[in-house]
């Protein structure tokens, strides 16, 4: 049986923020603006040196800022969990913006089930932007339409019951962008309860404007699944998820299958012709599975 932690009617948000001046403030302004108006925003900025200053200046009257050392994505969001004082926490990251309904929708889930400790979202992805911004857009549209639940939370938009979190002792900081996977099955070993794409809202993370940073963000990805996985090959509940995939239960090893699947890119990606009728869809989707590729390898 899932373990219940108490719900509560406010939350609070943390952003983290490093050298993100490009779309920190429209991302800051959403998160305002959305409701409910009496939210706590934290921002936890790793001392950019960017225009960053500037922007947290002028709405420093609506958030409250925080700074670390620029040790990572986790310790950013530890700190971030530290500085909260609502029992909601909603993490947003600084290239999202926020449907107006996001965090009530949030909280109105967690009152609802009790026994749900971390929940994340799926948004909407308006074809907008760049050409590679469209194409990953394009991509997005029909990747979360056909996906199942995921066994963790997404990072740009999860959100947990606070003392869930210190529970289980808060992220995994020992390696910069593990920490979503970390948390998620934390949870799930001890008893509590996460749901992924628990929530519809129209909110958007906007992709990377380019494919060059497009694959440094996919490599990035790579390597923390490596990590990940190093850690974490030999769980249990690891392989049961996995048990899910018909390939692994002829591989039965998640280091193996994981290559396996991505290699089989040219393969698996042929669905995305079938739905987009797009050539250069497919062409993304090598793309991006690739760079997650090589990220792992050299991870």
């Amino acid at each position: 049986m899932s373990k219940r932690v108490n719900a509560s009617g406010n939350i609070s948000v943390i952003v983290l923020s490093k050298n993100n001046a490009d779309t920190l403030e429209p991302c800051l302004k959403s998160v305002v603006n959305a409701l409910p108006y009496d939210k706590e925003v934290i921002v936890v900025d790793a001392k950019s040196t960017d225009n960053t200053s500037k922007i947290l200046e002028k709405l420093k009257d609506k958030i409250r800022v925080v700074y670390d050392d620029s040790k990572g994505r986790a310790s950013a969001r530890e700190l971030g969990v530290k500085t909260a004082k609502w029992d909601i926490v909603a993490f947003v990251d600084s290239d999202v913006i926020c449907s107006k309904e996001h965090f009530l929708r949030y909280i109105d889930y967690f009152n609802k089930h009790p026994e749900v400790t971390g929940i994340d979202s799926y948004g909407t992805h308006p074809i907008l932007g760049t050409g590679w911004q469209k194409d990953e857009a394009l991509f997005l549209r029909v990747a979360e339409k056909n996906s199942e639940q995921r066994p963790t939370l997404a990072g740009w938009c999860m959100a947990f019951r606070k003392n869930a979190l210190l529970a289980i002792g808060g992220f995994y900081t020992r390696v910069d962008g593990s920490e979503e996977g970390y948390v998620s099955y934390m949870l799930r070993i001890k008893g509590f309860k996460i749901v992924s794409n628990a929530v519809q809202t129209s909110s958007v993370h906007v992709p990377r404007r380019d494919v060059g940073s497009f694959i440094r963000e996919m490599m990035s990805w790579g390597k923390n699944g490596s990590c990940f996985f190093n850690d974490f090959y030999s769980l249990p509940l690891l392989s049961e998820d996995m048990n899910k995939h018909k390939i692994f239960r002829l591989i039965r090893n998640v280091k193996v299958f994981t290559i396996v699947t991505y290699a089989m890119a040219p393969v698996s990606g042929l669905k995305y012709i079938a739905k987009t009728r797009k050539i250069k869809v497919y062409l993304h989707y090598l793309i991006r599975q690739y760079s997650w590729l090589a990220g792992y390898a050299i991870g």
